[in-house]
């Protein structure tokens, strides 16, 4: 990476910001304005860009919500079409023009919604108010009617655990007529008429039953009637809401038109952002930020165009550098492993090309299957092509369409074809025997190779954790604490594989040259492991101590087991598939069941599969790798850019 400091007329910045922000090279340093005014005075400010700012906000909140709404009622695309509309920059820049007209057009679907919000809204108070009267419907009388001179008519509720036949009893004791109007879950529902003198008699009963009173004072009418005029109000309400329905539609002609301002709203806002990082005097403007360094000619090119002053330096020691990973095109799809765990420290090392070697073996091991590794590769390249997603994304899907590679290669070797399908049709539907495709073995019969391959595998990678290490530890200067740390343990490794290499192919003096870069190991560990232990007997205490890490390393290898684990899984599920799509035999039915079983069974297999070993592959990567070197905390690399949703910008 470089630094960038520069120096400009303070009439050019709003051109230079805009320039910078479109040719995507620059993230700029976040200047701390009390800071710069502590070291500078008032005289030096930071460019104030919150009015510019809370305008485009606005308006790309305006489109957000207008194409929400008439999203449903816009015409479809085609399917499988995902492409976009191709437009130059001098087209896209001329949007501004159209902004307002689409702004106008936001509103007044916005307003359009704010209406339909407000209609939903009376047709829920509708419905509630329809529930309330609902029990009152065999009333026959106004809901506000009080009775007469002499006489009073009340309505009540009480929960439904009292029988209505014994409130009635007990009301028709104290002289007060009682009717039960309904019953319901809940409560039932009563009318009572009463003479005015026996109003003490009914107020205590009442109060002793707990009697609820409705508040109907909203409703002067009867129930009946007042029901029908809710039932109106509701039509002439969803007629409402149909009319205005229509105008969504009509206006959903111009859902394009608000994706292509969205974009150009916000791309001004990205512009902006990248001049919110410019602090100004009265006449000038400055400016810093990083860059990485395929990108300073291009940032030169465009630069000297404008009257100004620059600086590209290599970072400070104590800057907060952003990290930019650079791989070769096999290994970039990969960067997104990395990214999900985190980015390694600006000052630490990428391991993205040789973590993507062990990733692409480790997941063709678990998903070992020739035909699911072509069905992956191939629906990737589709995804890739017809979709064409950007960023982490893309880096994703091109990840699992090299792996698919892998998992096809391993499935030739180990003889799986959607599993044992081939096999298991020969059998059970051409009557046939069995059928062995394997080059080398079969997991299914012979697990313990496929364990021994994993760990070996595991090894491997472990050993290259440490191999990293020292590299880094000698590339920083500590080659001592590169040797006795990382070194002793090379040395104990080495020496077990050529023991055990050496005994295995009958040869008799070699396996004496293991045990003595075992030896040297160990007491490397022994006398160097505590070796800022100036007390002796300390020192070999702690490095006595320090060869328990043997028991850690074990640990680590043993979690290479899960290799196989996902790898028989995967076969087993497929095997299941297999002989389930067969069991009707050689005959019609029997086809048939063939042709619906192994098409689902195994896209449910790939699927659930797919999913355990990216999560398993990633982590021996993230734990048992990156645990032996990896330094972490680097904040990825994030320029300022033009990004368009619904846009290609095409040069």
């Amino acid at each position: 990476m470089k630094k960038l400091s520069l120096v400009t007329t303070r009439d050019c910045i709003d051109e230079l910001t805009k320039e910078l922000t479109w040719i995507n090279a620059l993230e700029a340093v976040v200047p701390d304005e009390e800071l710069i005014k502590g070291a500078y005075g008032d005289d030096i400010s930071v460019i104030d860009i919150k009015e510019q700012l809370s305008y485009y906000e606005s308006i790309s909140e305006k489109l957000t919500d207008a194409l929400a709404a008439v999203g449903k009622y816009r015409q479809k695309k085609k399917f499988l079409d995902f492409s976009k509309k191709e437009m130059s920059r001098s087209d896209f820049e001329a949007l501004e023009n159209e902004l307002s007209a689409s702004v106008s057009r936001a509103d007044e679907i916005n307003a359009i919604g704010g209406k339909l919000s407000e209609l939903r809204s009376r047709l829920n108070s509708i419905e509630q108010k329809k529930l309330y009267l609902e029990p009152w419907k065999a009333y026959p009388m106004p809901l506000l009617y009080g009775g007469t001179k002499n006489t009073s008519v009340e309505l009540f509720s009480l929960p439904s655990q009292f029988l209505p036949k014994d409130v009635i009893n007990a009301f028709d004791e104290k002289n007060c007529y009682v009717e039960l109007i309904s019953s319901a879950a809940e409560a039932s529902y009563y009318a009572a008429v009463f003479n005015k003198a026996d109003d003490e008699e009914f107020r205590k009963l009442s109060s002793f039953y707990g009697c609820t009173k409705p508040a109907l004072g909203e409703y002067p009418l009867t129930a009946t009637e007042e029901l029908r005029a809710l039932e109106d109000e509701k039509k002439l309400i969803l007629k409402e809401s149909e009319a205005l329905d229509a105008k969504y539609r009509d206006l959903s002609v111009h859902a394009a038109e608000l994706e292509y301002s969205l974009d150009y709203v916000r791309s001004r806002i990205s512009i902006l952002m990248l001049k919110s990082s410019v602090f100004t005097t009265e006449y000038t403007a400055a400016l810093e930020g990083f860059l990485c360094e395929s990108d300073v000619d291009k940032l030169k090119k465009l630069i000297e165009k404008y009257p100004c002053y620059y600086e590209l330096n290599d970072p400070g020691e104590n800057e907060n550098v952003p990290v930019h990973l650079e791989n070769g095109k096999l290994a970039t799809p990969f960067e997104a492993i990395i990214g999900l765990y985190s980015y390694p420290d600006y000052k630490g090392y990428d391991p993205t090309a040789i973590m993507g070697i062990f990733y692409f073996i480790i997941f063709g091991l678990m998903f070992a299957d020739a035909l699911y590794g072509a069905l992956v590769t191939i629906g990737c390249i589709l995804m890739l092509r017809i979709m064409k997603p950007k960023g982490s994304f893309r880096k994703i899907v091109a990840s699992f369409a090299i792996s698919g590679i892998s998992s096809f290669i391993f499935g030739v070797i180990f003889g799986a074809y959607n599993g044992d399908m081939i096999s298991v049709i020969s059998q059970n539907m051409l009557g046939k025997g069995p059928v062995s495709l394997y080059i080398w073995f079969d997991p299914m019969s012979d697990p313990i190779t496929l364990l021994i391959i994993s760990l070996a595998v595991g090894a491997l990678h472990l050993i290259t954790g440490l191999i990293i290490k020292l590299y880094m530890e000698c590339k920083r200067g500590h080659v001592l604490d590169a040797v006795c740390d990382e070194g002793s343990w090379l040395l104990i490794f080495l020496g077990m594989g050529v023991y055990f290499g050496a005994d295995a192919l009958g040869i008799a003096v070699v396996p004496m040259i293991g045990i003595g870069l075992i030896a040297a190991g160990v007491l490397l560990i022994v006398f160097m492991n505590a070796r800022e232990e100036k007390n002796f007997i300390l020192r070999i205490g702690k490095g006595l101590i320090g060869l328990y890490g043997i028991v850690n390393y074990a640990s680590d290898l043993l979690s290479y087991s899960r290799i196989l684990a996902l790898g028989l899984s995967s076969a087993v599920i497929a095997s299941v598939v297999n002989i389930m799509a067969t069991l009707g035999g050689p005959s019609v039915p029997g086809v048939l069941l063939m042709i619906v079983v192994i098409p689902l069974g195994h896209a449910l297999n790939i699927a659930l599969n797919i999913l355990g070993t990216f999560v398993h592959a990633s982590r021996l990567q993230y734990i048992e790798f990156f645990g032996k070197f990896y330094e972490d905390g680097g904040k990825e690399f994030a320029p300022s850019s033009i990004e368009t949703k619904y846009i290609d910008i095409i040069n």
